[in-house]
Formats: C-alpha cells, sequence, structure tokens
C-alpha cells in the first residue's frame, strides 16, 4: 500500500477548488483528497518505508545514545560521591570515565592509598598503566596534593566500596558502547548510503550513522532545507516573530 502524506493546511486550499463553501465534511474531504492523488500525483511524494539496514543501524544508534546518557548520569553520581570521600581524584583527569581515570580508581580508591606514591612513584605507574602523558605527571601530582583531603581510615575504607561500584559500572558501560561503535561502524560500512553521510564534512562514523538513520532513506520528505532543519529542532516555531528591535538590529 502506498502513503501519500497530504497536511491539513493543503487540505484546507483544496477545499477552495471544489467548492466555495469551505465547510469541513468527511465525506466531501475524501472525494477532494482521491481526486487531488488522481490528477496531482506527480506533485505529491509518497512514503518510502525505511530498509532492514537503516532500522537496524537506528536501533544501534539510540542503544548507544542511550547507554552515553546512562554513563554521564554514573558519572556524575561518581563524581559527586568523590568531592566528599577523594576531592583529589575528582579532577585529576580530563574525563572521569577515561580509562586513566577507571584504572587510577581502581588503584588509589581512597586517600590512605592515594598518599602512598610519591611523584617519582606516580610516574611510573603512570607509564605502567600507558598513559598518553598528556599532562605531565608532576602535573598531576600537584593536583592530588593542593586537593582537599579525603575520608580515612574507616570510613575512607567504606567510601572506598562505593568507588569501586561506581567505577565498575562506568568500566561496564564503556565495554558495551565500545561494542556497539565497533557494531555500527560495520553497518555503516555496509550500507548503501553510508558513503554519503561519511563524506559530510566533519561528520565521523557516529555522526554520520546518527544522520542516516534520522533521516531516513525517504529522502522526499525533506523538499527543501527549511523541512531538515526543522527535523534538527532548529527552527524557530510556527507564529515566532522577531522583536521590531531586533529586525532594526539585523
Amino acid at each position: 500500500m502506498t502513503v501519500v502524506v497530504i497536511t491539513p493546511r493543503q487540505v484546507k486550499n483544496l477545499r477552495s477548488r471544489y467548492g466555495s463553501a469551505g465547510n469541513k465534511d468527511d465525506r466531501f474531504d475524501a472525494y477532494v483528497l482521491a481526486d487531488v492523488l488522481r490528477t496531482d500525483r506527480a506533485r505529491l511524494r509518497p512514503l518510502i518505508p525505511d530498509s532492514p539496514a537503516t532500522a537496524v543501524l537506528r536501533q544501534a544508534c539510540r542503544a548507544r545514545q542511550d547507554l552515553v546518557r546512562h554513563r554521564v548520569a554514573v558519572g556524575n553520581q561518581l563524581r559527586a560521591h568523590l568531592l566528599s570521600a577523594f576531592p583529589g581524584a575528582a579532577g585529576l583527569f580530563c574525563k572521569l570515565y577515561s580509562a586513566i581515570s577507571l584504572a587510577f580508581l581502581a588503584r588509589f580508591d581512597c586517600q590512605d592509598r592515594a598518599d602512598w606514591p610519591s611523584e617519582k612513584r606516580l610516574a611510573a605507574w603512570l607509564k605502567g598503566a600507558s598513559y598518553s602523558g598528556r599532562t605531565d605527571p608532576a602535573v598531576l601530582y600537584q593536583r592530588l596534593q593542593s586537593a582537599p583531603r579525603g575520608a580515612t581510615g574507616d570510613e575512607g575504607a567504606a567510601s572506598a566500596q562505593v568507588t569501586r561500584a561506581l567505577a565498575a559500572v562506568l568500566a561496564s558501560l564503556n565495554t558495551q558502547i565500545k561494542a556497539l561503535e565497533a557494531e555500527i561502524a560495520a553497518q555503516l560500512a555496509a550500507h548503501p548510503d553510508g558513503h554519503i553521510f561519511t563524506s559530510l564534512p566533519r561528520s565521523g562514523t557516529i555522526r554520520a550513522a546518527r544522520l542516516l538513520t534520522e533521516i531516513g532513506d525517504c529522502r522526499a520528505k525533506f523538499p527543501d532545507p527549511q523541512s531538515l532543519i526543522c527535523l534538527a529542532g532548529a527552527a524557530p516555531p510556527c507564529g515566532w516573530r522577531v522583536p521590531a528591535s531586533s529586525r532594526a538590529a539585523r
């Protein structure tokens, strides 16, 4: 069955072609739609269902997006916990969910254990953990020393258990996100339209896959750039007016 979309605004304007009353009537509107489809079929754009490849890729992209949001939530929870239990680790590395940050929390999960390494010991540990070296170990050591001290003793040990639990959740989420990203890359490479979206400037793999799946296979749904902008949520809402002062400034 072929589905053709005719908006209510179009139907309202089409009624004047067949009568002057302009009143809404279901039987009359059905006749108008059927006759317009007969006479103006070339002007109307039928909807095309997305292919199975696009549907499966969309499912993977949205699942990854959900996991990323979950990772942000758990990361915020871990950061809030560290700010009270172990402040030195909260801002030590750029990303709390990064591999080096999680490896640090697995080795130094409380203030008592973080007091053990000296600057040389920390540098040796970072080298053994395959740290990229973008930040000098001396700077990282200074961050640990200048941060407020966290909980120690029995309180620190109890807090360390929470730290390890949240860090384990983040590590699991990282693993699943990477697995989905690999699957998305493979599906995008096999998709017939994958080369179109990967050729866009600064598209990358994940962004290109999301653009492909959200736009879909029926490109006729977007006859002009404005309709595609509306899908992205960047267009102003209907009835929006620019104030006179703003128009004058422009």
